[in-house]
Formats: structure tokens, sequence, C-alpha cells
């Protein structure tokens, strides 16, 4: 069964590689349907995981796979806007960045469970990814005015949070997947939020580093069901 949510997930990411490829030759509908079917995959490959792994509890696995669908909820509504009409951009925006903050903040609490004991100085990356994101908007990096800004502000506070929260975890005893999962799912999000805000055009090719980032921390959450705790 394990050898299966290991294929699964390299699907996954092969997957999301060919949505890119067709993101970027123009066929933003199929883009779309790639994309959420690479998502499907990986929570049909939790489901699995969670399925084999009788050391993880209800409340864990609840918490790992509700952050997999939120992610898939959030890929849903970021690509809508390529095929829908423009002047619902930032609605879906708003609602798919939402959508991902809501599965940080569940992995962060999965985590949360795993800490036996509290460490609080890794919480200073709050703070730290909140200055920096404040930074890059009020320096004119990122083109990021009025809710848009407030909400990628927000969004780098909870990316600190998830990081600080997969760090406690590993330093209390906790598989180092949990700080690899962290950690790739904040450098994709850093890496996403240039590509959409950078004043500078960014060539069309990190598009494919963004999305193998993203994945394989997707793919690291379902492999931290694997080797719980």
């Amino acid at each position: 069964m394990e050898p299966m949510v290991v294929c699964m997930l390299f699907l996954s990411i092969v997957t999301g590689l060919f949505m890119v490829h067709q993101e970027q030759k123009g066929k933003a509908a199929e883009a779309y349907l790639w994309k959420t079917f690479a998502s499907l995959l990986f929570v049909f490959a939790g489901i699995l995981a969670s399925a084999v792994t009788p050391s993880v509890p209800s409340l864990g696995r609840e918490l790992v796979l509700g952050g997999l669908v939120a992610g898939m909820l959030g890929d849903m509504f970021l690509s809508t806007p390529h095929i829908s009409k423009e002047e619902h951009t930032l609605l879906f925006v708003i609602v798919g960045g939402g959508c991902f903050a809501l599965g940080h903040l569940l992995y962060f609490v999965s985590f949360l469970r795993l800490t036996r004991v509290q460490y609080w100085w890794p919480y200073l990356l709050v703070f730290l990814f909140l200055a920096l994101v404040d930074l890059l908007i009020r320096s004119r990096v990122w083109k990021a005015e009025g809710i848009l800004g407030i909400g990628f502000r927000l969004y780098g506070a909870i990316s600190g949070l998830l990081l600080s929260g997969a760090i406690s975890c590993v330093l209390s005893g906790g598989h180092w997947i949990s700080l690899v999962a962290a950690l790739l799912f904040v450098s994709s999000d850093l890496l996403l939020a240039h590509l959409q805000l950078a004043a500078k055009r960014i060539p069309r090719q990190f598009a494919y580093v963004s999305i193998l980032l993203y994945y394989s921390a997707q793919a690291a959450f379902v492999l931290h069901l694997l080797f719980w705790p």
C-alpha cells in the first residue's frame, strides 16, 4: 500500500508540471482540469496514507486531510480567473488565498499535536515574515495595494506560523519530514507571490519551480501521515 501512495504522489507532481506546460501554451481550461486532477490525487494519497498508518490519531488525520482539501480548493479558486471574467479576479484570489491560509493553519495545529515541549523562539518567524512581506510591498518590489496588500501581509504571517510550528515540532522529537514540508510550502508561497506581484517581469520557467516546490510540499505532508509522529 505504501508504494501505491508514493506512486500517486509522483503522478501528482508530474501532472502539476504538465499543467504548467498547458497553462503556458495558453490552454487555460485544460490547465485548470489537470491542476484539479493533481490536487485530487494528493487528497486520495492522503486518505490512503492515513488508512495504512494506524498510529495516526483521528484528529491528526483529519487536520492533515483538511489541509490537503483546503489546498485543492485554493488551487481551484486561484486558477478560476484564467477561465472566468476579469472583473471577478480579485474575489477569486482572496477566496483562494483564504483557502491556503486555512490549510496552513490546519497543518500548524497538526504540528502542535506532536509538540511535546513548546519552544517559543521559532515564533519570531511570524513577525519576520510579516516584516519581509511588508517591506517588499512598501518598496514596490511587489505590487499589492489595498485589501490585496493586507491579505498578503496576513498570509506572510501565517506562513511564518507554519514554519515556526514545524521547527518546534521537530525540536521536541517530531519527524524531520514536518520541517521539510513546511520549508517547501513557505518557499513555494514566496516564489508564487513574487511571480504574481513582482513589478519586474519574471522568466516563465520559474512557474515550473513554483509548482514543483508546492506539490513537493503537499507530497511531504502526505508522507507526514506515513511517518507519524
